[in-house]
């Protein structure tokens, strides 16, 4: 080893068709940028000499820095041992011989010569192998800058005489690939036969730059010497070869950079997926979209609340995420909805006026402010008028009515005015659910008459009830139409219907809603008449947008985290738990969280969770409650709290920040809804690892698909009746498969790779505007 100051630049030998060098080059990124120098200094002393004795020269001296253990066992890593002994055979035996040698051959003798085995084994070296070799022959590398020298070649000979049977068989490869290379067709011919020579000479040159600054010195040096017509035509073909295979070699250690758990993981996850072809696809995609649904024209779409700007239930969600999804498919969707309180103590400075006119109520008229706000990229339309959206959202009674009566006949009214050409007009629940009325009998004639209308339900419990003398008096709806065949619904209007009857189509927020309504148990009285739709009702399930709900990058969370990171929820559980003033698991030790987001409602299951909390208690979980609704479920809760303290927080009102903590800390989710047409907390919480305990009913029937524990499927756990008893049985059975750890770390996998994106659902949309 004394020799080391003298054994590198002659380390670089051409390979003609080694096999194995794929396997070792990527090893030896650090060698290989020095041997590559090598490489050119020697070439200008094959104009005297053969390829032969030039291979030979650069090869001796890296089997001298070879130790034979590491020839041994590198000899083992790629080739049999019997192709070192078929490599040494070789020695006497001609060129011809020596081409027919299998590339396992130079492999054996590459192992050998660890320092310069990139440079005989680069034939095919896969990338990503030559950076973990390169680290083990770092010092050779080092040693490599002053063996530039020609009699050092010389000497090496000298000293390896004992092993020149491998240096032989590999300038016996080396030889053709230069005499291949002597004419233009030969170069042609040495391209298809001689990949490795070419490769080789790539693939050093593509990691000079990054690694080897001396050696890319020397290798500027040398390359006027190797400036001869055989040489340059061998070696421009490789010289392109860089730029292509370039982007493998720096992709390796790109996608190997999320697999530990460190801070900047959620950044660097997108980069790893950011390749050329899916992008040149997902365009083509884009604008295969935007060409399929270029004649559906403008979408307006009409609700009492959207997200972000103000948020009741999951309905402002799905209006708040929709308008942005059907952009990426080139549809102009823009959302109407009151200027309630809430907004214009936050936006009004943003507010662009665009017109004041009169609306007619009846025998009132009353002020209407048109406003517009673009936020976020999505056009947002303002009611502006303070007597009826100066209060809260949804005030109740037959005031309530009125507030969406006046919003009615305003958008109405409204519509010639906007700054876009509105095609279709999409309504949503009973709040909005006249329009389609409207439009086909007293907007005949006007520029409201020719549009398609779509009436979504998102709960059909809800159904604006009222008699008709109210609406004849506020809409002045004509007598003809309150009978059962369109409006009257035991003795009295009802809006939801009106809308069932007069839209083009209905659709719900689920498949399973969509036919459970049509059953009396779910129907709300209204199965018939959506059973007579036949074909115009379809389910189209929710989605959730990725954008606002992803755990990589939620800036309401403490710590980011991924699939890969799982470990991280525990921070974030006992940050929560500090926050709300729970009691942490002893040192060590972890417990599980149960949480539940939402409306304080018969309809969410509370009943249930009232008959089985104090046994719930019993076992070693925290609680948290999340939400506002029925002062009996409100007080109930509240007076737990006071029993359970440090066990069971229950937070009265909403809070979205903390929904989101609340989101990433729990471990289960408990959903057991006495009807659900749809439900995004479910969705929510598998895309932040939080595994669903849900009742078999609507959207959680279509998006929770309970564990199989044989064949390790689902994504959550779930009960079919809605009976206290059968629920706290299977939340055991879900806090058993949280203890087992293993398990418990796959399901939250699987629940966090569910696609329940709002890609997909707009989509499905978007072919409902078309089919209008």
């Amino acid at each position: 080893m004394a020799t080391k100051k003298t054994d590198a630049k002659p380390v670089e030998v051409q390979p003609a068709k080694t096999a194995a060098a794929k396997t070792t080059a990527k090893k030896a990124e650090p060698t290989k940028k020095a041997t590559a120098a090598a490489k050119k200094t020697t070439a200008a002393k094959a104009k005297a000499k053969p390829a032969a004795k030039t291979a030979a020269a650069k090869a001796e001296p890296a089997v001298k820095k070879a130790e034979p253990a590491k020839a041994a066992a590198a000899a083992k890593k790629t080739e049999p041992a019997k192709t070192v002994a078929a490599a040494k055979k070789t020695e006497p035996k001609t060129e011809e011989a020596a081409k027919k040698a299998e590339p396992a051959k130079a492999a054996a003798t590459a192992k050998k010569s660890e320092p310069a085995k990139a440079a005989v084994t680069t034939k095919k070296a896969e990338p990503a192998k030559a950076t973990a070799t390169a680290k083990k022959v770092e010092p050779a590398k080092a040693k490599s800058k002053p063996a530039e020298k020609k009699p050092a070649a010389k000497k090496e000979v000298a000293k390896t005489e004992a092993k020149k049977p491998a240096a032989k068989t590999a300038a016996a490869k080396a030889e053709p690939a230069v005499k291949k290379a002597e004419s233009a067709k030969a170069a042609a011919a040495a391209k298809k036969a001689e990949p490795a020579t070419k490769k080789a000479e790539a693939t050093a040159k593509k990691v000079q730059p990054k690694k080897a600054e001396p050696a890319k010195a020397e290798a500027k040096k040398a390359e006027p010497k190797k400036a001869t017509a055989k040489k340059s035509t061998a070696k421009k073909p490789a010289a392109k070869k860089p730029e292509a295979e370039k982007p493998e070699a720096e992709k390796a250690p790109v996608k190997e950079e999320p697999k530990p758990e460190v801070a900047p993981e959620p950044a660097t996850e997108p980069a790893s997926v950011a390749a050329p072809e899916p992008v040149e696809e997902q365009v083509e995609q884009v604008a295969s979209d935007i060409a399929e649904f270029a004649g559906v024209g403008g979408v307006l779409i009409a609700a009492a609340e959207c997200a972000p700007l103000v948020k009741v239930g999951g309905l402002a969600d799905i209006v708040g995420a929709l308008p942005k999804y059907l952009a990426k498919l080139g549809i102009d969707a823009r959302v109407v909805m009151p200027l309630h309180r809430q907004i214009k103590e936050r936006y009004y400075n943003q507010l662009e006026h665009m017109a004041s006119f009169e609306a007619n109520l009846g025998w009132r008229s009353q002020y209407v402010g048109l406003e517009k706000l673009v936020l976020d990229g999505v056009t947002f339309y303002f009611i502006d008028n303070e007597f009826y959206f100066g209060g809260p959202i949804y005030c109740g009674g037959e005031f309530e009515g009125e507030q969406y009566a006046f919003f009615t006949r305003a958008v109405m009214d409204a519509i010639p005015l906007f700054d876009f050409d509105v095609r279709v007009l999409h309504c949503n629940d009973w709040h909005t659910a006249m329009m389609p009325l409207l439009v086909k009998t007293q907007y005949q004639g006007g520029v409201q008459q020719g549009l398609k209308t779509l009436l979504t339900i998102h709960n059909l419990h809800f159904q604006g009830k009222f008699s008709h003398e109210f609406d004849r008096d506020l809409l002045r709806v004509d007598d003809s139409l309150a009978t059962p065949e369109f409006i009257a619904h035991y003795e009295c209007d009802n809006m939801v219907k009106a809308g069932i009857v007069f839209a083009d189509k209905v659709n719900t927020v689920s498949p399973t809603y969509a036919r459970e309504i049509c059953e009396p148990w779910l129907g709300e009285t209204l199965d018939g008449v959506l059973r007579s739709r036949g074909g115009d009702l379809s389910g189209i399930l929710n989605g959730i947008d990725y954008e606002v709900w992803n755990p990589a990058t939620d800036i309401d969370l403490p710590i980011h985290y991924t699939e890969r990171s799982l470990a991280r929820k525990k921070q974030i559980k006992e940050a929560l738990f500090d926050e709300l003033g729970l009691w942490r698991a002893p040192e060590g030790e972890d417990v599980p969280l149960i949480s539940m987001v939402g409306r304080l409602t018969p309809q969410k299951g509370v009943d249930l969770v009232k008959f089985a909390l104090d046994e719930l208690m019993n076992e070693n979980v925290r609680v948290v409650i999340l939400g506002s609704g029925d002062k009996e479920y409100e007080d109930f809760l509240r007076n737990a709290e006071g029993r359970y303290r440090g066990r069971l927080c229950s937070y009265i009102g909403y809070n979205s920040e903390l929904s989101h903590r609340i989101y990433a800390a729990s471990d289960l989710f408990l959903m057991p809804s006495l009807f659900e047409p749809c439900g995004i907390s479910q969705m929510i919480s598998m895309r932040y690892g939080t595994l669903p305990i849900v009742r078999e009913t609507g959207g959680l029937r279509d998006t929770v698909k309970p564990y199989n524990e044989f064949t390790g499927e689902g994504n959550g756990f779930s009960f079919a009746n809605y009976d206290a008893g059968e629920m706290l049985g299977v939340i055991r059975w879900a806090l058993s498969i949280w203890w087992n750890e293993p398990v418990r770390k796959q399901l939250m996998k699987q629940a966090m790779e569910s696609d329940f994106s709002f890609d997909r659902c707009a989509r499905s949309y978007a072919e409902l505007y078309a089919s209008l």
